[in-house]
């Protein structure tokens, strides 16, 4: 089952209504698989750093069965899936 696993030191209050309904519609077009088929697990509140500050950031684990066979294809999913936290999340691209 392909799973979108996202970590991250927000507050369960700033995540947008529908964040997840989103983030599993766009996990399936990224990873190219069945919405059917994808899992998104949000962990908020978490005791987080990132670049030596405690700022809003994210820690994301994609896994998904025959999706990264390819280094082009590995980057073209981790540019897709930060742009889908920097736009929903309102974290930075770092």
């Amino acid at each position: 089952m392909p799973v979108l696993l996202i970590n991250t030191n927000l507050p369960k209050s700033q995540v947008p209504d529908g964040f997840l309904l989103r983030a599993s519609k766009e996990a399936a077009r990224i990873i190219g698989k069945p919405e059917t088929y994808i899992s998104v697990v949000l962990k908020t509140d978490q005791l987080m750093t990132f670049s030596g500050t405690t700022e809003p950031c994210a820690n994301v684990e994609v896994g998904s069965i025959g999706t990264f066979a390819s280094g082009s294809n590995n980057q073209k999913v981790a540019s897709e899936i930060t742009e889908l936290v920097h736009k929903e999340l309102g974290i930075d691209k770092k």
